[in-house]
C-alpha cells in the first residue's frame, strides 16, 4: 500500500521533467509526512525519484514497476498492489491536459477560475473522493488526492 502511495504523485504525460514537494496525510495515525524529488515522465516511462528525506527510485514501464532503495536493492511490484498503481498512473496522467478536463468522461469537472474540483466518475470511485487542481499559466502547479480513507496527498510542483 505505502508504493500505492508514493506512486499517486505523477502528473505529467508529454515528456517532461520537474521537481516537486509531496505532503502526504495518513488519516490512520494523523501524520503528515514530507518527501521531495524529481518526476520524469515521457508516454513510455515514469521515473519518480525521491531525494529527501531519503532516496527511492520508482520505474514504472511496460514491463512493469520496480522501487529501488538507496542500496541499489530492486523490488518489482506484483498483485494488487501493481494492479491498482497502475491504475492509479493512468489517472494522474489523465488529469495532466487541463484543456482536456472537460471533455473527460472520466470526471465531473467544476471550475472556478484558477482552481478545478474533480469528482470521479468511473471504478476510481471506489477509491478516491475527488482531486483539487490549481493552475498556473494553463498548466497545473497543484493537486491534492482525496482518498475515501481520509489519506491526502498534495503535490506542489516546483
Amino acid at each position: 500500500m505505502r508504493y500505492l502511495i508514493i506512486l499517486l504523485i505523477t502528473f505529467n504525460l508529454f515528456g517532461s521533467t520537474y521537481n516537486f514537494d509531496e505532503y502526504r496525510f495518513v488519516s490512520a495515525i494523523s501524520k503528515e509526512f514530507h518527501k521531495s524529488g524529481t518526476i520524469s515522465i515521457d508516454d513510455k516511462k515514469i521515473v519518480i525519484t525521491y531525494t529527501k528525506p531519503e532516496f527511492k527510485k520508482i520505474v514504472a514501464d511496460a514491463e512493469g514497476i520496480v522501487v529501488e532503495d538507496a542500496e541499489g536493492e530492486k523490488e518489482a511490484l506484483e498483485g494488487n498492489i501493481l494492479f491498482y498503481t497502475k491504475i492509479y498512473l493512468n489517472l494522474i496522467k489523465k488529469i495532466d491536459d487541463v484543456e482536456a478536463l472537460q471533455s473527460n468522461d472520466d470526471f465531473d469537472v467544476k471550475q472556478e477560475g484558477n482552481f478545478y474540483i474533480l469528482k470521479i466518475k468511473n471504478q476510481l470511485s471506489d477509491y478516491v473522493k475527488k482531486i483539487e487542481l490549481t493552475t498556473k499559466d494553463d498548466k497545473i502547479s497543484t493537486f491534492k488526492i482525496f482518498m475515501l480513507n481520509d489519506d491526502t496527498i498534495k503535490i506542489l510542483k516546483r
